[in-house]
């Protein structure tokens, strides 16, 4: 930063404490030694002799503190960076800089700095070289410098020194104040990102090889069982060569797969991994190649759930149907009882209750499937907003025949209305402390049992009652969290900072990383991934090659060309060659 144009009044007390300074220690001379000699005479005509030349030392111990000020005062001035200023109307030229801090901006370039760097160096020199009148704005498209007012060149330098990558998909071209100056835009041109086009573009794109993961997600297996689980991860080729893949993941205690694979230029692979031996915990995915010129996409990190059972309590007078379609399904325990054997003490995951309402709803997930008083006036069919919903994911209601519902006055403020309407509610969802569905009619009055989504509604409904509100991953940016009282650290083991307001806790995720998210007893990992495909692919760019930079990332020579030379570089040098010359006079008994 520029010390003497940002405060002139500390460049100049430096400079006169360093005057002192270096008079006090010219004046704090230690005390010539006392010899004792034999003859007294002698030494007194010498002593006398010496006297006589005194006005000439003087002259030389003034010339020596002179020099030894002068260098001084060049260093502590030369330290504060000052620069000739000019008179040139034309010299003055405000500019606004817009830095593209996209993901992509992070892949390294054949000099080995990334094009992050090289667009930070362009910025650097640009706002240096201007003249020291110029106003500066600063922003990027990542949104993390707010501020629009224009200010000193040195001001926007410490801004630029602030602004780090975005790894988030929100990124666009800022709103600029309305004046007329310069306007420059760096980027590598492959985020989508819409350029105004009178604004100048520099671009710092060069091709790069590159492989990326860009899908992870964990499941059951095919056969539908959730204790054997799959894994299922996307590898992408943002190469414009094949590339040899090398794909590994690991888990608690050792377990590990690898494999390799041959992924085409700006294809995508994916591949099954067999998470059987895996324990419930964090997975950690990778890929390597030769040549990758973008690390943050080679990793991804995934959760294996719990594959504890499901204890489910059915309270009915008798369903064939429900009883056979939960006891298909693996990993539930099912209990039966009559609503005179019902306690709502009793510990379960969740409660089924058939043709019976209890007076008090029990604080767990809820199922009911309600007695029927009415008649069924008119048929009603699936509705294409029923797919948004996940009760409905591979459930088709087309051929359902009813033929008594429930009376409408169960239904709440709270209630959601998934089929049907508020005359005729078929199927209600709500989603308060926990969550809850109820069926308006009964098993023994339609035909749904016999449907092939029957046992598919089934899953799906004990699958969304139980899932957490809690998100389970996402991409990095701005992540939010339901509740209060949240620390949060990530796999490093470092506390992040988080924000609570409104009973939700943010944090901002700018990379990868895998958190760690506590909440009183209740812990839980929070997997960040960049499974992005346009970030693994660096080369799509918008812009060409060729940039006014040279080799160290710097502005060309033209530019440079224009740039008066510094006021600092002066006084270094005068201090220099004063060094010089008080070396040569001191060895030459001048100044002593």
């Amino acid at each position: 930063m520029n010390l003497f144009l940002a405060s002139p009044t500390i460049t100049l007390l430096l400079a006169v404490g360093t005057v002192l300074t270096v008079g006090f220690m010219y004046w704090l001379k230690p005390p010539p030694p006392t010899v004792m000699v034999s003859s007294s005479l002698l030494w007194k005509k010498l002593l006398k002799q010496r006297k006589k030349s005194s006005f000439i030392d003087k002259i030389r111990w003034l010339l020596s503190l002179l020099l030894a000020s002068i260098i001084a005062i060049s260093l502590v001035v030369a330290s504060g960076g000052p620069e000739l200023f000019s008179d040139e109307v034309t010299d003055i030229e405000n500019v606004s800089i817009v830095i593209d801090n996209s993901g992509t901006m992070a892949t390294l370039t054949q000099s080995g700095e990334s094009r992050w760097q090289n667009a930070l160096g362009y910025a650097e020199s640009l706002i240096i070289d201007s003249h020291p009148s110029n106003e500066v704005v600063l922003l990027d498209t990542g949104g993390q410098i707010t501020s629009r007012l224009s200010t000193n060149k040195w001001e926007a330098l410490t801004k630029l020194e602030s602004l780090a990558l975005s790894f988030g998909d929100a990124h666009h071209f800022p709103n600029l104040p309305e004046r007329e100056d310069r306007t420059v835009f760096i980027s590598d041109g492959v985020s989508n990102v819409m350029i105004p086009s009178d604004v100048e573009v520099v671009s710092v794109f060069e091709l790069a090889e590159n492989v990326g993961i860009t899908g992870l997600a964990v499941m059951p297996n095919t056969d539908g069982d959730p204790s054997t689980l799959r894994g299922l991860v996307q590898i992408t080729n943002g190469s414009l060569i094949p590339k040899e893949v090398r794909l590994r993941a690991s888990g608690l205690g050792g377990a590990n797969i690898s494999l390799s694979l041959t992924v085409g230029p700006g294809e995508s692979e994916i591949r099954n991994l067999d998470l059987t031996s895996f324990q419930q915990g964090p997975i950690r995915t990778s890929v390597t190649s030769v040549r990758d010129g973008l690390v943050d996409d080679n990793v991804a990190y995934a959760v294996i759930p719990s594959r504890t059972r499901t204890r489910v309590t059915m309270v009915t007078p008798g369903n064939v149907y429900l009883e056979t379609a939960f006891k298909a399904m693996s990993q539930i325990d099912l209990v039966t009882v009559s609503k005179e054997e019902y306690d709502s003490d009793d510990v379960t995951d969740l409660y089924v209750f058939d043709r019976f309402i209890p007076e008090v709803v029990p604080d767990a997930p809820c199922l009911f499937f309600l007695p029927t008083e009415l008649p069924m006036l008119e048929s009603s069919s699936s509705d294409s907003s029923l797919e948004m919903h996940p009760l409905f994911k591979g459930v088709s209601l087309s051929d359902l025949m009813v033929e008594r519902v429930a009376s409408p006055n169960f239904l709440t403020d709270d209630s959601q209305i998934l089929w049907g309407d508020t005359e005729t509610p078929l199927l209600v969802a709500s989603d308060l402390n926990y969550r809850m569905i109820e069926v308006g009619f009964a098993l023994d009055g339609s035909n749904f049992p016999l449907q092939p989504a029957f046992p598919i509604f089934l899953r799906n409904a004990v699958v969304w009652m139980l899932e957490s509100d809690l998100p389970q991953s996402s991409g990095p940016g701005q992540i939010e969290i339901p509740g209060m009282n949240t620390t949060v650290t990530d796999l490093e083991g470092k506390s992040v900072q988080t924000n609570s307001l409104d009973q939700v806790t943010s944090f901002e995720a700018r990379a990868p990383n895998l958190y760690s998210v506590n909440q009183g007893e209740n812990t839980f990992w929070m997997p960040i991934n960049l499974t992005n495909p346009r970030v693994t692919l660096v080369n799509e760019s918008k812009l060409e090659s060729a940039s006014p930079l040279d080799t160290d990332g710097l502005v060309d020579t033209e530019f440079e060309s224009q740039a008066d030379p510094a006021l600092w570089r002066m006084l270094a040098l005068i201090a220099f060659v004063l060094v010089i010359l008080e070396w040569v006079t001191y060895h030459r008994r001048i100044t002593v």
